[in-house]
């Protein structure tokens, strides 16, 4: 994480208490609407993307390290870079203004209905 808020543009400087706006975040959302509402309180903190194509630049970046770790065949580094592709994706929702919990419900409906 510390690495993509390196490359994020800084566009305010709130005086808002950056663990404080972690910290009353929901427990109870999904995992999916937790990184939504994570990217977005952390944008209004100054750390964001400058646009869009910045965000797809990480999302290829995240694809190459995943493609390494999936030739390397280990478990536990696959298993964080589809987390961080995951984080991506989310990011792009939200730069988009699409909620990603409801863009995949409609992805699961759309292939249970062709399945």
């Amino acid at each position: 994480m510390r690495r993509e808020l390196k490359r994020c543009n800084v566009k305010s400087k709130k005086k808002i208490p950056h663990r404080s706006a972690i910290k009353s975040l929901p427990k109870n959302l999904s995992s999916l609407l937790l990184a939504y509402q994570l990217t977005k309180r952390v944008s209004k903190l100054g750390f964001d993307w400058p646009n869009l194509s910045g965000v797809l630049e990480k999302l290829d970046e995240e694809t190459k390290e995943f493609r390494e770790a999936l030739s390397l065949q280990n478990r536990n580094k696959i298993r964080e870079e589809i987390g961080d592709l995951l984080f991506v994706l989310v990011n792009i929702a939200r730069v988009l203004r699409i909620n990603p919990e409801e863009a995949l419900k409609k992805t699961v409906k759309k292939f249970n209905r062709r399945f």
